[in-house]
């Protein structure tokens, strides 16, 4: 489902559901126009596959964010980072149902999120996922 661009949108919430194998019913696109969500401060959005995140844009204003994975391979630590790096306003970040696949290999210089106030993760049961993360988000 391609989302279109709404500049002037402050809040989303964009909803699917899994089928009986755990996969989306609904496959979100969002525009990767510039300033497609300029005005966008909260979004939940879920479950979503790793191809959400391969055309995710830049949302600077965003304060919420609550993104709920499927667990399937295509989720990347790369990709969830590059996600939360395009929005260094972040005060409350959600990552629900974290992939046991992911890697939880080295992605960079650590995103700074001087803002966060909220840190929810969830989904798997590897603590090195976790502890990596957290030390991405500096």
């Amino acid at each position: 489902m391609s989302i279109p661009p709404a500049p002037t949108l402050l809040e989303a919430r964009l909803v699917s559901f899994c089928d009986r194998l755990g996969h989306p019913t609904a496959r979100f696109k969002l525009s990767s126009a510039p300033d497609s969500y300029v005005a966008l401060q909260s979004l939940a959005i879920g479950p979503a596959d790793g191809a959400t995140l391969r055309s995710w844009p830049s949302i600077p204003g965003l304060h919420r964010l609550h993104y709920q994975c499927t667990d399937d391979k295509t989720v990347t630590m790369r990709r969830l980072l590059g996600m939360v790096r395009g929005s260094p306003l972040i005060e409350h970040l959600v990552l629900e149902n974290i992939p046991s696949v992911i890697e939880a290999t080295s992605t960079g210089t650590p995103i700074s999120l001087p803002h966060l106030r909220t840190l929810g993760l969830s989904g798997t049961s590897r603590t090195e996922i976790f502890l990596h993360l957290l030390e991405s988000l500096a």
